[in-house]
């Protein structure tokens, strides 16, 4: 009933487009995706099965050559089939942005609190937990985890909840966001969530997104 296909394959760009109903064009720009490609090397990817552990120089070369090469026929082909719907995004921030007010802001998730309110963070035992904190089960995060939950609405320890996300932590400098869900049906301003999760988001760099 529906497909995605990723990739920048630019032989099969027409049947792509052509079959779609929405293209999501990352032009994101050479030199975040030669970053991007670096940064890689050396590390385990949860969506393939395999590590890169050396410089791809043929990658690297389609990347320097991609705005002379593929985007003018990508924008050619955007032209000629006007009835499609095109997202374009100049940077991660910006589709991480778009990402979560589309398809994480207001959703339900069910999760299990690892660390109840009260309770010590393993490593560092100084660090009390102020709210209940856990993970939503089944929902694997940019870590390759699963992905992490502030629980807000309850004021005692609980084990597992279910609840609305009502805002996400984005942090600039880790993997992973935080997701912060209300188990009550309640809002918060954004003043009360930086407070409430400051005890642990204080070491990180990043922002509330809604």
């Amino acid at each position: 009933d529906s497909w995605i296909i990723d990739g920048d394959y630019s032989r099969t760009y027409e049947k792509r487009i052509a079959a779609c109903d929405t293209v999501i064009f990352l032009d994101f720009g050479e030199e975040i995706c030669l970053k991007g490609i670096a940064e890689r090397i050396g590390k385990k990817r949860a969506d393939i099965p395999w590590t890169e552990n050396r410089p791809d120089p043929e990658l690297e070369e389609l990347v320097r050559k991609y705005r002379k090469d593929n985007k003018p026929k990508l924008l050619e082909l955007f032209g000629r089939y006007p009835e499609k719907r095109v997202i374009t995004f100049g940077s991660r921030p910006e589709a991480d942005h778009w990402l979560i007010k589309n398809f994480i802001i207001g959703s339900t998730v069910k999760g299990t609190v690892d660390r109840p309110l009260g309770s010590a963070h393993p490593e560092h035992p100084d660090m009390i937990y102020p709210v209940n904190y856990g993970y939503a089960d089944g929902i694997i995060a940019g870590d390759g985890e699963e992905q992490d939950v502030y629980v807000l609405g309850v004021d005692e320890p609980v084990g597992s909840f279910e609840g609305r996300v009502i805002a996400v932590y984005h942090r600039f400098n880790d993997k992973e966001d935080k997701w912060i869900v209300t188990t009550d049906g309640s809002d918060c301003s954004d003043d009360e969530i930086l407070e409430t999760i400051r005890f642990q988001e204080q070491y990180f760099e990043g922002e509330l997104v809604r």
